[in-house]
């Protein structure tokens, strides 16, 4: 069960669930587009490089929120590195653009007749980050898991 539903009675987290699954193709079209409208007519500026262990990214910011995106936490795992445990990744020269989400790991979709919307790839092993302009140290993160079924790290909840 979903940690969303967690706290309803089985009956209604049933209801709830059986109502998301009844979401029609045209529903989640109109909300697509005005998703998409509004990132288009937000303005978006550039974060200031960030130094990491692997090399200098820079995001995003928008509205005081800055956002780290495609940020390889992970040497890919395919070929020889495929089914074992994770390397680190290649350093990388200059800054990195990080302001662009990357392919999800490989999975079904949401519904048995329909894939992910996002590009798939085995080479899927990157961080999203977003943080307050002005971040404290000491604060918590939070990690989406997914539940095994279904997951991107663009998903924020």
């Amino acid at each position: 069960m979903n940690r969303e539903l967690v706290g309803y009675s089985f009956r209604d987290a049933r209801a709830i669930a059986a109502a998301n699954c009844r979401t029609s193709t045209g529903t989640r079209l109109l909300f697509a587009l005005v998703a998409a409208a509004t990132a288009l007519l937000t303005p978006i500026a550039s974060a200031q490089p960030v130094q990491t262990v692997s090399g200098l990214v820079e995001g995003a910011e928008e509205n005081g929120v800055l956002r780290f995106s495609g940020i390889p936490f992970a040497a890919p795992p395919i070929g020889p590195l495929r089914w074992r445990a994770p390397t680190p990744p290649a350093p990388w020269a200059g800054v990195r653009n990080a302001d662009q989400f990357s392919p999800i790991c490989l999975q079904p979709g949401a519904y048995p007749d329909e894939a992910p919307p996002e590009p798939m790839s085995e080479d899927c092993l990157y961080l999203n980050i977003w943080a307050p302009r002005r971040a404290s140290g000491g604060q918590p993160i939070w990690s989406r898991s997914g539940g095994f079924r279904l997951s991107s790290s663009c998903l924020t909840n």
